[in-house]
Order: structure tokens, then C-alpha cells, then sequence
């Protein structure tokens, strides 16, 4: 498939709409003849996949494709097990670097891989830039060939990153009886495949007895984990590849029981001299240290990590209107303990996989949207980032808090309805309102107002004169769930409404509607270029935020991303509002259509509080991200989000 077609092809697949030549030209950055010209073969090449291209004058090009096509298609397209594809090219190259100890020269990998010796060197330069991200760097030796040189641990963990990301599911083996229960047929299947000569059952009994030894059980993600590590080293050792740094400099001590039962593990399974074995049972306790446990964590939090978690709760807190959370001392102690843990793998430059910040994005999207935003002054504390699963983790702690510790409303509902409608409408209204109880369903014939020193929230259907009642439709619309919630947190929500904030940092002249970009880079770029022309930044401000993007992406789910930059190259405070003509990916798997990029220089912190609280509210309003995503011009795009509701 020519690179051209399968670019058009890939467009297509991104975009579930019509798409213009010319706005296919301007996306794939070719011309519109090229695009014409091309049509034909994007036709042939769909066909393969049993798709048809549909054309209609005027509206352009589209796919007749379900989404579990899309889909699958795309992984087809991507991963093309053929000398053709980079994909393939990248992952016989990084497995020879990364498995064998043979030498091999640029000549070599092109005879093996049939192609020219430029491509080669075209895919080593995006190879290099993959190693980069590892502090790692890909030599090339006179006389010799080509390496991969840099720490051993981090050679390991990018070893590991390869070996994920080229997997994709071939045999698929059942669990033996016998097998460890945190193994799913998946995560077997992938170790049988990517470790096929590896002795398995012995490194799983030898886990199990480090377990024993640190009376603990790791989570099924960290064993996975660990399992993975403890391959790949004796994979390297095997090779005469020792880890030979030396342990870097942390404020943190290693747990001396940690280092015990690794260093007895790998006693276990390798034959090597003991003095060989001190560094690779240094960096595997290390590692033993940041997994997540079942039982308690290895690291404890002490007094310095308790008192910046309790500010960043109280921030977080005073934010999402739930005070409480700073008197929380399991909070204060949980999230203390995961600074320290973060801290303890920067210090290390150890890297663990975790998927869970997917599921977070999808659901808390306001609630990760101001961790993030509030996160930066702790990482400029601790001298760490934080990464996406990081911010999901605390956002999962901060919910799980939230949901056990919340004050039960309770309410009662008048309506005009049947019963079962009635009750319909009363587990609608619990399902989406965290903390509300319908303790009583009446009609409104019926219902007599009881004496109480606290009376419930009454929330009807029916046009009554009840003071400080919730009026409601009897659909129960996103505008019914915002107005009970408000009555539920009155004050709260007062004073975000009161506040004119948002017509203090959105300006007229920096909302854009069906912005055109290539990529992510390209929307941030032109973003960028934007509020430097109209004077809110300064040269350089750009490089700031592709430099925050490259530690921790900002998407936040719902086809929303807040890039951020504190002081660094900011004129005046400002919040660009830009909606794409079509959406890009923004990391991973995450696609974007909003873009919030805030060029942030707030010295007050009431006013900062009072920004993060409008903030808050507008993402955590679904009817909002339907408004932006469905006005016609920039007018309209501006007075949405002006709109006090």
C-alpha cells in the first residue's frame, strides 16, 4: 500500500463524517490533485477490507463502516506483518538490539529485511527517538555496528515497553489448574508468546516465595509487572548484560527487606557470581517498593509528605466544593504514601504500566481535568511528574473518598405521575445525583408537609408553592440534575455563578470554531501563534507547553484537553477556546475536539480557586460540551461559555 493511500485511508478511518478533497489535502498536507489522483487506489485498497467508499458531490468522501470495523481495520492497516511496514521493520530491529548479542550493520538489516540501506537509516532515526525517551541512545560503530548504550535498568524498561505495545494476540493458550489466579487467559497468552523459552513455572515460584518472605501480595498489574521484569533480566544476564550503575542518590532509604528477598530471588534462578548480583537486587528491590499491594504498602508516608497532601486536598477540596476531604486522614495518608512512591521511581527512573487513567478520563472528567491543573505546584515541590495513570490513581482515591464519606441527602418527590413512573423517576434521580436518598414518593394530592429540624429537599413536578423546592421536568434533563444540585449545595454554587471570572480570561479574539490541524502539534502551534499575536505571551511559550504535553498529555476525556503553562512566557492571563474541524489524537487512544490551552498568571489564590471552581463546573456539565460541540461560528462558541448557569 503506497504511504499516500494509506494516509487518505487513515484520515477516513479518524473522521466519522464527510470529508472534502480539499480537506483531506489539508489534513494528509498534500495537494488536492494528489488527493484526487489517489481516490482510485483508496478504493481498490478499501475493498480488501470490505469496504466501500462512499462519494457524494459537494459533501465529499465517506466510509459505510461500523465502528467495530473502524476499528479493526485500523489495527490491520497498522500492524501489516510485511518488510513494506514500518511497524514490522521497527520491531525486527528493536528485537535483534534488544535479544541477541550478534552485531549488525545498517547492510545487514537491509539484506534480512529486503529493503534499501536509506530506509534503514530512516527507520534508525525514529528508533533513536523512541530510545530517547529512555535516555538511551542508538550508536553506530565504525568497524563494529549498530548498539543500543545506555543504563541496563533502562534498556530493560524500554525492552519491556517494545514488547507490550508490538504485541497483538496469536495463539492463545488455556490457564493450567495449577497457575497463579491473577493470571487471565490474556496476560498467559502474552507471556507464553513474547517468552516462549523461558522457564516459567520456576520465576513464579520464585515470586511466590519472595511474597511469603515479605509477607505481602502484589495487585495483579504489579505481579504482571514484576514477572515481566525479572524475565527480561535474566534474558539480559544470559547475554552478559549486567546492570553496572551504580544506585542513584534519594532521599529516600531502600527497604533492607526489599534487598534481602531480591537478592535471594535472584540467587534462586541464576548462576552468576554474588558479587555480579548486588545492582540487579538493588534496582530490583527498587521496583519490589512502588508495586501496589493488596495488604500495606511498603513505603510509609512521613510527616513532610502528609503536609503537602493535606494542602493539595484542601486546594482539590475547596475546588470541587467538598470541604470535608482535608479532615480525611485516610486520604492524607494514601495519597502521602503514593508521593513518596512517586517520588521513590523518579529517583530511580523506574517506569510501571498502568491502563486505568482510560476508564477515569471517561467518567470523572472534570475531577482529573483540576487535578492536573493543581498537581503542578506539588511536582515542582517533590522535583517529579506525575504521569496520566498518576493523576487517575489520586482521582480514584479522591472518588472513592467522596463516595464513602458523603452526607446522605435526603429528598422527597412530588408528581402528578403513576407509581411506576414516579419510581422511575426517583432511581433516575439517584443513579445521577451522588449522596441523594428519595426517601418518600407522593402525589401531589396527597402530600402534607411533616415537622422536622431537618427537613428533606423537596423536588416535584408539579408547579407548587413550596419554598426552596426543586421544580423539575418530568424527563429529568441534565438541566433538572443541575438544579437539584445546586439546591443540594446552595452556597457552593452561588458564589461559582456570582463569580465573572470566565469574562475575565476568555476573550472574543481568541475563541476559534472548526479549527483545521494535522495533528496535535499542529493545534497547539497554531493556538500558540494566536495568543502570541494578540499579545497574552511571549516567544517560547509555545516550547512550554509541548514540554508539560511530553510529561503528562492533557486530554481529560470527553474530547476535551486543558494545556496548561503557570508564569513561563505569559503577558496576561487568558483561556484560548478553539473547537477542531475534526478531531486529532492527543495521546494514546484519546481523541480531541475542545481544546482549553491556558496561558495561567495568577498570584492570588482566591481568584486562582475561583478560576479552577468555574472550571470545574463548566467540564462537569454535559449540556455545555454539547453547546460547544454544536454551534455554528465563534459568537456562539463565546457566549457558551460566558452563559451563567
Amino acid at each position: 500500500m503506497k504511504n499516500l493511500v494509506k494516509k487518505i485511508i487513515r484520515t477516513l478511518l479518524d473522521v466519522h463524517d464527510y470529508m472534502t478533497a480539499d480537506e483531506l489535502a489539508r489534513i494528509v498536507n498534500v495537494s488536492v490533485s494528489s488527493i484526487k489522483h489517489n481516490i482510485k487506489d483508496v478504493r481498490e485498497e478499501l475493498k480488501k477490507y470490505d469496504i466501500e467508499l462512499l462519494s457524494i458531490p459537494r459533501k465529499g468522501f465517506c466510509l459505510d463502516i461500523d465502528n467495530s470495523q473502524r476499528a479493526l481495520t485500523l489495527q490491520e492497516i497498522d500492524n501489516a506483518n510485511s518488510p513494506d511496514s514500518f511497524s514490522f521493520r521497527k520491531n525486527y530491529i528493536l528485537d535483534t538490539l534488544f535479544q541477541y548479542n550478534s552485531v549488525y550493520t545498517i547492510q545487514l538489516f537491509a539484506d534480512e529485511l529486503y529493503v534499501s540501506r536509506s530506509i534503514i537509516r530512516k527507520d534508525l532515526q525514529y528508533i533513536t527517538n523512541i530510545l530517547e525517551r529512555h535516555d538511551l541512545t542508538l550508536m553506530k560503530k565504525r568497524n563494529y555496528g549498530i548498539v543500543i548504550e545506555g543504563n541496563e535498568f533502562n534498556i530493560r524498561q524500554a525492552m519491556i515497553e517494545h514488547n507490550i505495545k508490538k504485541y497483538s494476540v496469536s495463539d492463545s493458550f488455556e490457564l493450567p489448574e495449577d497457575l497463579d489466579r491473577r493470571f487471565d487467559s490474556k496476560k498467559y497468552s502474552y507471556f507464553r508468546n513474547t517468552y516462549e523459552n523461558i522457564d516459567m513455572s520456576k520465576i513464579l515460584t520464585a515470586v511466590q516465595k519472595l511474597e511469603e518472605e515479605l509477607d505481602i501480595t502484589f495487585s495483579d498489574d504489579s505481579f504482571y509487572q514484576l514477572l515481566e521484569y525479572i524475565i527480561v533480566s535474566l534474558i539480559r544476564m544470559k547475554n552478559e548484560k549486567f546492570i553496572t550503575s551504580q544506585k542513584p542518590e534519594s532521599s529516600l532509604e531502600l527497604n533492607e527487606s526489599c534487598f534481602t528477598a531480591a537478592r535471594n530471588l535472584f540467587n534462586s534462578i541464576v548462576k552468576a557470581e554474588t558479587a555480579g548480583l548486588e545492582l540487579e537486587s538493588t534496582y530490583l528491590a527498587a521496583r519490589l517498593m512502588v508495586y501496589r499491594t493488596c495488604t500495606s504498602n511498603i513505603l510509609s508516608s512521613n510527616k513532610y509528605y502528609k503536609n503537602i497532601a493535606k494542602k493539595f486536598i484542601s486546594g482539590i477540596g475547596g475546588v470541587i466544593g467538598e470541604t470535608t476531604l482535608s479532615q480525611k486522614n485516610h486520604l492524607i495518608r494514601d495519597i502521602a504514601a503514593f508521593y513518596e512512591i512517586i517520588k521513590f521511581r523518579n529517583d530511580y527512573q523506574i517506569i510501571t504500566w498502568n491502563d486505568i487513567h482510560h476508564d477515569i478520563k471517561e467518567r470523572f472528567a472534570s475531577l482529573y481535568g483540576m487535578c492536573l491543573a493543581q498537581l503542578h505546584d506539588i511536582e515542582d515541590e517533590l522535583n517529579v511528574d506525575f504521569t496520566q495513570d498518576d493523576v487517575a490513581w489520586i482521582v480514584l482515591l479522591l472518588h472513592n473518598t467522596i463516595v464513602e464519606t458523603v452526607k446522605s441527602k435526603e429528598a422527597v418527590l412530588i408528581t402528578a405521575s403513576d407509581k411506576q413512573t414516579s419510581r422511575y423517576m426517583a432511581n433516575k434521580l439517584m443513579e445521577k445525583i451522588m449522596g441523594l436518598d428519595v426517601k418518600e414518593i407522593s402525589h401531589y394530592k396527597n402530600f402534607k408537609m411533616k415537622k422536622s429540624l431537618k427537613p428533606p429537599l423537596i423536588i416535584t413536578t408539579v408547579a407548587l408553592n413550596i419554598n426552596n423546592s426543586a421544580f423539575i421536568s418530568k424527563e429529568v434533563n441534565e438541566d433538572d440534575i443541575e438544579l437539584i444540585q445546586k439546591k443540594i449545595g446552595e452556597k457552593f454554587y452561588d458564589e461559582i455563578i456570582s463569580s465573572n471570572i470566565f469574562e475575565e480570561v476568555f476573550h472574543r479574539e481568541l475563541v476559534l470554531c472548526d479549527l483545521y490541524a494535522k495533528d496535535k502539534k499542529d493545534a497547539i502551534s497554531k493556538i500558540c501563534n494566536l495568543m502570541m499575536e494578540k499579545g497574552y505571551v511571549s516567544e517560547g511559550f509555545e516550547e512550554k507547553v509541548l514540554e508539560r504535553e511530553n510529561k503528562t498529555p492533557t486530554s481529560i476525556g470527553s474530547q476535551i484537553a486543558i494545556p496548561h503553562v503557570f508564569k513561563d512566557c505569559v503577558k496576561k492571563t487568558a483561556i484560548a477556546a478553539v473547537r477542531l474541524k475534526y478531531p486529532v489524537l492527543w495521546c494514546g487512544e484519546d481523541k480531541v475536539k475542545i481544546i482549553l490551552l491556558m496561558a495561567l498568571d495568577i498570584n492570588s489564590k482566591n481568584k486562582m480557586k475561583k478560576l479552577l471552581q468555574k472550571l470545574y463546573t463548566f467540564i462537569d456539565n454535559p449540556e455545555k460540551q454539547v453547546h460547544l460541540l454544536d454551534v455554528e461560528n465563534s459568537e456562539e462558541m463565546f457566549q457558551v461559555l460566558l452563559k451563567q448557569s
